[in-house]
């Protein structure tokens, strides 16, 4: 059996639409939101920002 890794969070550069994720995090808290979904719902924001936004926009820092 081997010994299981401890999750290493990734880097999400999210870059110019930081800002709105922040805006949305906040939103979030404002609802009454749990912080792990809080944490889930903004990683996966960062993660879309990172991947594929950037990638397919004109956007720049």
């Amino acid at each position: 059996m081997t010994a299981s890794r401890p999750r290493q969070p990734k880097t999400l550069i999210a870059g110019p639409f930081q800002p709105v994720i922040n805006s949305f995090r906040l939103h979030l808290s404002a609802e009454g939101k749990s912080p792990k979904t809080i944490r889930t719902y903004v990683e996966a924001a960062q993660w879309f920002a990172a991947a594929h936004l950037l990638a397919h926009t004109s956007h720049t820092d």
